[in-house]
């Protein structure tokens, strides 16, 4: 009794900031990143295999053709990075045999069409 449930941390934060340029040279250009905080986990059930908090960074580079020529409207791409200290941590563990590391830096390109 009393014990905190396994993989479910009591604090979890984030905040992104979203900027997007709307007029002059650069419309259509968005940038912007965030963090994210997960605190402490256990691992198990009687709490007796702690997952330590950690903290993420990301980021992201978007461009809307559209504002720029309307025959390319619902254009767009994007360069988003996650994790982008490529910081080491412990995502999950089920026992002390079994614990598993988050996902290191990754960086995906997109080019989306919307009609």
């Amino acid at each position: 009794m009393g014990k905190a449930l396994p993989q479910v941390p009591n604090w979890l934060a984030s905040l992104f900031i979203d900027q997007r340029i709307k007029s002059g040279s650069l419309a259509g250009l968005g940038f912007g990143g965030g963090v994210r905080y997960t605190g402490r986990t256990y691992g198990d059930a009687l709490n007796t295999l702690t997952i330590p908090d950690y903290t993420l960074f990301d980021l992201f580079l978007r461009y809307d053709f559209g504002v720029a020529n309307q025959k390319l409207e619902g254009l767009s791409a994007s360069i988003n990075a996650r994790n982008i200290a490529d910081k080491r941590y412990v995502a999950t563990c089920g026992s002390t045999a079994s614990c598993f590391y988050g996902q290191g830096r990754s960086v995906t390109a997109r080019l989306q069409f919307r009609w």
